[in-house]
């Protein structure tokens, strides 16, 4: 399972070796609003949101994909395993809780065990830990990109700085966050 960002493809080292050797097929399922799953670049719709974008409806579109793939590829019935990381991870385990006919197992490495909506204290722990200068400047440099996210031109050329033309607001979004906070 792909969490909050672009499905990659399917997984290689471990995963891939078993897969093999027991003559299984890989799947790698991007969740719904994350990478190139988007519903509408509309992220001010909080209706749409609200009734598209949850672990309810991510695990419902999981179990759409399973049921898909058998009725329509396969012709049968298949044993089915989850495997995720982080909040991926939560996913998986919630998989397997909430459609536990579904799967023989699911894997959750590092899973999400206790989701908090809108945990922004996340950030303030990040910064908590990290020298004044350094938060300073992060803060100048959020600054910038505020003043330059609704303006098209100005946030593509924003984008060419960073090296990354045409990437979603969201992806550069979940970029400069990751940037900082990750190594924390």
């Amino acid at each position: 399972i792909s969490g909050e960002q672009i499905a990659m493809g399917s997984p290689s080292g471990f995963l891939q070796d078993y897969a093999q050797s027991i003559n299984a097929l890989l799947f790698t399922l991007e969740h719904r609003w994350y990478g190139n799953s988007n519903l509408s670049d509309n992220y001010t719709n909080i209706p749409l949101l609200a009734n598209t974008l949850s672990v309810e409806s991510a695990l419902a579109d999981m179990n759409y994909f399973m049921t898909y793939i058998e009725q329509s590829f396969i012709g049968k019935n298949l044993t089915w395993f989850s495997v995720g990381g982080s909040y991926a991870g939560g996913l998986s385990a919630w998989l397997k809780v909430n459609y536990p006919e579904r799967l023989a197992a699911a894997w959750s490495s590092s899973g999400v065990v206790n989701p908090v909506f809108d945990y922004w204290q996340y950030e303030g722990h990040v910064v908590s830990v990290l020298p004044p200068l350094c938060t300073y400047s992060l803060q100048q440099v959020y600054q910038q990109i505020y003043l330059k996210w609704n303006d098209p031109v100005a946030f593509a050329a924003l984008q060419v700085q960073f090296g990354v033309s045409n990437m979603t607001q969201t992806d550069f979004a979940e970029m400069i966050g990751d940037a900082y906070s990750g190594p924390v």
